[in-house]
């Protein structure tokens, strides 16, 4: 079985109906050996893990890990690093098995990363079989009351959304997104959740998150900062603190980290408008027609300009590209049949696509 510890060999389920499953797929696909590579390959299938976490004959490269995360996440080194480590905790086997993988709280204001960060480990755990988003999210302003706990964790008669989720997809990413915002009653449900990897239903039936990485977002201690983000040190040992002045000892101790984002430099800026308007190529009609897309320093910067904000950091930078990209791209693309490899500037505040032979 492609695990390393006993308790991995429950999280598929149970160990006989997952070989019946591997036997029925053998039988469909008309596979004569069940070896452990195709073990291993509906293991993948089911849980979405990477075959490299997996086999203990593959070695992780942390120069290969950090350019995994690089790629995703813009001018957060140090949360590159503490995400890098996770993985190799991971990987290594040293992540305590009675409790989720992992539990982080992720401290910053709104645009400066927590989000990519968050879709970027869901993206490397388990996104290598799922056919489904393994990231599950949850707006923790909608539970202010207590008796929203309900939406929560479900009633006698039918299970909640998360609890649903977890059960069809027990290995996944639990973003709860402002965290502070919810009641105090949420916070005492999430402690077992947090120590013991589970959660009891109004049946007394427990869900198993010991599958799961816990992630929760918060921008308490930022409101008070001059700057988008934390700019030193000392700005990041005020939200720890205002964070420990917010939430129990007993929950913030059940915390394995707790990761602040920085402030991001012009630079950053850049390079995050850059990788969205890379992330142009993935559309369906330049997948279709095989077009490729050459944009100008200038109008990346341009774009930059126009897409930050200081009330909410890089998230406008896509409308921008709505509006300045994606916009005139689709007029040029319906009244000019040659447009395969096309350039788009910044000429006279004005974007201007042509067609590059």
């Amino acid at each position: 079985f492609p695990t390393r510890r006993s308790s991995d060999l429950k999280r598929p389920g149970n160990v006989l109906r997952f070989f019946a499953h591997c036997i029925k797929r053998a039988e469909k696909v008309k596979e004569p050996t069940i070896n452990q590579a195709f073990v291993i390959k509906e293991f993948i299938d089911y849980t979405g893990l990477p075959e490299i976490i997996l086999r203990d004959d593959l070695l992780i490269s942390e120069q290969e890990l950090a350019n995994f995360f690089k790629e995703r996440i813009k001018g957060q080194d140090d949360i590159i690093l503490q995400l890098a480590t996770i993985v190799q905790l991971f990987k290594a086997g040293l992540n305590d098995p009675s409790r989720p993988i992992a539990t982080l709280l992720f401290a910053g204001p709104t645009g400066v990363g927590k989000t990519a960060a968050t879709k970027a480990l869901a993206e490397y755990f388990f996104s290598a079989g799922q056919k489904k988003n393994p990231l599950f999210t949850l707006d923790m302003s909608e539970f202010q009351h207590p008796w929203q706990i309900e939406r929560l964790i479900g009633n006698t008669t039918s299970p909640s959304k998360l609890i649903s989720h977890v059960r069809n997809q027990p290995f996944s990413v639990i973003l709860l997104d402002e965290i502070e915002k919810a009641h105090a009653s949420v916070f005492d449900m999430l402690l077992t959740l947090l120590d013991e990897g589970v959660i009891t239903d109004r049946n007394g039936r427990l869900t198993d998150f010991r599958s799961c990485i816990i992630i929760m977002t918060s921008n308490l201690g930022v409101q008070s900062q001059n700057s988008l983000g934390f700019v030193n040190q000392n700005d990041k040992q005020v939200s720890v603190s205002a964070i420990k002045q917010h939430f129990r000892p007993e929950f913030f101790n059940r915390l394995d980290q707790v990761l602040c984002f920085q402030a991001l430099s012009n630079e950053s800026i850049v390079n995050i408008t850059q990788r969205e308007l890379d992330l142009l190529h993935q559309r369906d009609r330049i997948q279709q027609q095989n077009i490729r897309l050459n944009f100008t320093k200038n109008l990346v910067n341009f774009i930059a300009q126009k897409g930050f904000s200081q009330a909410y950091g890089a998230r406008p930078i896509q409308r921008a590209i709505q509006k300045y990209i994606v916009t005139p791209l689709a007029h040029y693309t319906m009244n000019n049949l040659d447009h395969r490899h096309l350039n788009l500037d910044l000429i006279d505040g004005q974007v201007v696509i042509s067609n590059k032979p």
